[in-house]
């Protein structure tokens, strides 16, 4: 199971740790899961996670673009077309809430 080696971000600080840790648990070990499976304060945990991953992944996206990367490229890294790529990261991304004393360990 992955611990967290350090605080949670703010954004998670109402979630347990362990909760946090146990989804994380689930998900990387490829578990399929069924809802009813999840406590309610995993499935917050993860709906958070999801929204941090998601603005992580727009920002490089910029980070890339601004660095020369080609929409090609990009889509390839992400699983998608070029034309899905730009039109899902073609606006320009949101500075992302970086805390620095965070780091999640596997």
């Amino acid at each position: 199971m992955p611990k967290i080696s350090k605080p949670l971000p703010p954004e998670l600080r109402g979630i347990s740790e362990k909760s946090v840790e146990e989804a994380a648990a689930r998900i990387m070990e490829g578990f399929r899961v069924q809802t009813h499976l999840f406590t309610k304060d995993e499935l917050e945990g993860l709906a958070m996670l999801n929204n941090l991953m998601s603005d992580t992944i727009k920002w490089v996206v910029a980070e890339r673009r601004a660095k020369g990367d080609s929409w090609s490229q990009i889509g390839s890294s992400l699983g998608i077309s070029k034309q899905a790529a730009q039109q899902r990261f073609g606006k320009k991304a949101p500075a992302p809430v970086v805390d620095e004393d965070v780091a999640i360990s596997a």
